[in-house]
């Protein structure tokens, strides 16, 4: 005889359901369930606990040359999408794509490279509503700005997929497995050496 219906009312029903067909019946993967588990529970993630903080941000200024030194410089830190500001990082005119310096055959300035679309997405989004963004806008990256708009760091459609799949996910051009890490190993490096050098 066929079950009689089941009326799921929440997404804890649905998930204990997930892991007790999986526990008992072997029909599910762990990778599988995982998957199923974190895209349930995506929404429910904000922009703020999964973005690169401003304070590890790898920001670009528009009156760079991109010199040969300038793009490895950029190649070497590991990330392949980079905002660019004017005068200071509150002022985010532009994109400059890592993939779009290294095919240059002489030096140009950032601004003749850069993609001058810039989207915003406030800190207190939720990652459903970021990763629909980004389908929408076909664009790669994100500044984040909270309630006062000031740009707080930025997200990328890596940040938000990797929440998804559960394990980093790099393009092409990325060298290092965790590029948040980077940043923040390099930062606390930068702020080291600034307090070295403080006179007291």
């Amino acid at each position: 005889q066929p079950e009689p219906f089941m009326l799921i009312q929440s997404k804890d029903e649905l998930l204990e359901i997930l892991r007790h067909n999986a526990d008992e019946f072997d029909r599910i993967s762990k990778h599988e369930l995982k998957i199923a588990e974190n895209a349930l529970l995506f929404g429910e993630k904000l922009v703020q606990d999964h973005m690169t903080p401003l304070n590890t941000v790898h920001f670009v200024n528009a009156d760079d040359e991109l010199t040969p030194v300038v793009i490895g410089e950029l190649h070497d830190s590991g990330h392949s999408r980079f905002p660019v500001y004017s005068e200071n990082n509150q002022n985010i005119i532009g994109a400059l794509y890592l993939r779009d310096a290294i095919r240059l055959q002489k030096a140009k300035p950032v601004t003749k490279i850069m993609r001058d679309d810039v989207y915003y997405i406030n800190e207190a989004q939720p990652l459903d509503v970021a990763l629909h963004g980004f389908i929408k806008t076909r664009h790669h990256l994100f500044v984040v700005v909270n309630e006062f708009e000031d740009v707080v760091g930025v997200l990328t459609i890596e940040d938000v997929i990797e929440q998804i799949i559960g394990h980093p996910i790099h393009d092409e051009d990325d060298r290092f497995d965790d590029l948040r890490l980077v940043a923040k190993s390099k930062a606390a490096t930068k702020r080291s050496s600034r307090k070295s050098n403080i006179i007291s």
